[in-house]
């Protein structure tokens, strides 16, 4: 069954833990697509809500140690129970304390996918940062990724392993969150598909067909988002399967 459809049918719950900045973003662009966002965070719950949804969405973007604790409890609950997991490594070479949580989530939970920009992957395969701040920098796509996570990297072309995803607009690199976004749709795509690369794959051509079409009228950063998120919502799912129809 074509994906897209199946989202706008189950409407799956997906489950993040992410960022403070880009909270309202992500649940938006997710419900755009016809998904049901649940933002929880607390150590307390994230098992019991995990247990409730079709994927689990870790971004450690605004990061403090109990999200490092809520991650970690409820990654190790989807991994029980077969829930797909998506980890953003946000800045994980800029600071050691985000390069010890990350260490710790990819030692105690198993990710389907791992998505993230060039300096956030590189780091993660070469152990070298080429970021600023928490931001990407100029350093080749990481060719020799050594984890069994499928790797997600965004940038101008994103990369789904070694397949190659063109497109968008450059204003969605002048907004905040849209690699959040990102990966939340990858959450998203993998509610209804088990084959990691195929949902990825799905949700990174979906973000760039939308791009275009908010940049189509966008006039600048602040009318893109609002355009952004109604693209998302018109898309239908034949239009996103001629899209990736050459690439899987």
């Amino acid at each position: 069954m074509v994906l897209l459809r199946k989202i706008k049918e189950q409407a799956p719950l997906i489950h993040h833990i992410t960022n403070q900045v880009v909270i309202n973003f992500v649940a938006n662009g997710t419900l755009a697509v016809g998904g049901s966002p649940v933002m929880s965070h607390h150590a307390e719950e994230v098992e019991e809500m995990v247990s409730h949804a079709q994927a689990l969405v870790i971004n450690i973007g605004t990061l403090d140690p109990d999200l490092v604790e809520a991650a970690a409890l409820a990654g190790k609950k989807a991994n029980q129970l077969n829930i797909p997991v998506v980890l953003d490594p946000v800045g994980v070479g800029a600071t050691a304390f985000r390069r010890r949580a990350v260490t710790r989530l990819m030692d105690e939970v198993s990710f389907a996918v791992i998505c993230g920009n060039r300096a956030e992957l590189s780091f993660l395969a070469k152990g070298n940062w080429e970021g600023k701040g928490v931001d990407a920098g100029s350093s080749p796509a990481p060719v020799d990724w050594p984890f069994e996570a499928v790797m997600a990297l965004t940038g101008e072309t994103d990369y789904v392993n070694h397949v190659a995803i063109t497109g968008g607009h450059p204003l969605l690199a002048r907004v905040t969150g849209t690699g959040c976004l990102a990966t939340s749709l990858i959450g998203l795509f993998l509610a209804v598909e088990q084959d990691a690369q195929k949902a990825a794959v799905h949700a990174l051509s979906m973000l760039k067909l939308a791009g275009e079409m908010a940049g189509a009228k966008a006039s600048g950063p602040g009318s893109f988002v609002p355009a952004l998120l109604d693209a998302l919502y018109h898309i239908t799912p034949e239009q996103l399967e001629k899209r990736v129809a050459s690439l899987l």
